[in-house]
C-alpha cells in the first residue's frame, strides 16, 4: 500500500507539472518570450479609444539577464508591416509612417537603466481628439536593449470609435 501511494504521489507531482506548463503557454499576446531566463514584457496589443478620450495602458518589463545594467529605450510610431522583411535578412519588421493629426501617443518613463532580477513598469498615453478619423491605427512599440532593438517589440492596435 506504502508503494502505491508513493506512485500516485509521483504522478500527482507529474501531472501538476504538465498543467503549470501547458498554462504558461496560454495568453501570450503582447508578451515575449515565454517564461524562461531572458527579459519578459508585457503590455496589451489592443486598445479602444473613443475620440477625445484619453486612456493609459502599462508595459512591463522584467530583466532576467543579463548580468549588468541595460539601457533600455521605448518608441511608439505609427508603422504598416514591411512586405519584404525576413528575421534571417536583417532589415526592420516595419515601414514607419507619419503620425495622424489628433492622435498624440507618449511614453513615461522612455529611457532608463535596468538592472538585472528587476521589474521596470512604464506608462503608455493615448490622446485621441475629436478629430481624429475613426478607424483601426497599427502601432509598432520599439523596444531597445544598449541600441539594439529587441525582439520583444511588437504591434499594438488603437481602434479609434
Amino acid at each position: 500500500m506504502e508503494r502505491l501511494a508513493v506512485k500516485i504521489g509521483a504522478l500527482a507531482i507529474v501531472c501538476l507539472a504538465l498543467v503549470a506548463g501547458a498554462l504558461s503557454c496560454n495568453g501570450n499576446a503582447g508578451r515575449y518570450p515565454p517564461p524562461g531566463g531572458g527579459p519578459f514584457v508585457s503590455f496589451n496589443d489592443h486598445i479602444d479609444i473613443k475620440a477625445g478620450e484619453t486612456k493609459t495602458t502599462d508595459i512591463t518589463l522584467m530583466i532576467r539577464r543579463p548580468d549588468s545594467p541595460v539601457n533600455v529605450s521605448y518608441g511608439i510610431f505609427k508603422a504598416e508591416k514591411a512586405e519584404d522583411y525576413s528575421p534571417s535578412k536583417g532589415g526592420m519588421p516595419y515601414e514607419k509612417l507619419p503620425m495622424p493629426e489628433g492622435l498624440d501617443i507618449s511614453i513615461k518613463p522612455d529611457e532608463f537603466v535596468a538592472y538585472p532580477n528587476r521589474t521596470y513598469n512604464s506608462t503608455i498615453l493615448i490622446e485621441a481628439s475629436t478629430e481624429l478619423d475613426k478607424g483601426e491605427y497599427q502601432l509598432f512599440l520599439e523596444i531597445l536593449f544598449d541600441d539594439s532593438r529587441w525582439p520583444g517589440s511588437g504591434w499594438i492596435v488603437v481602434n479609434v470609435d
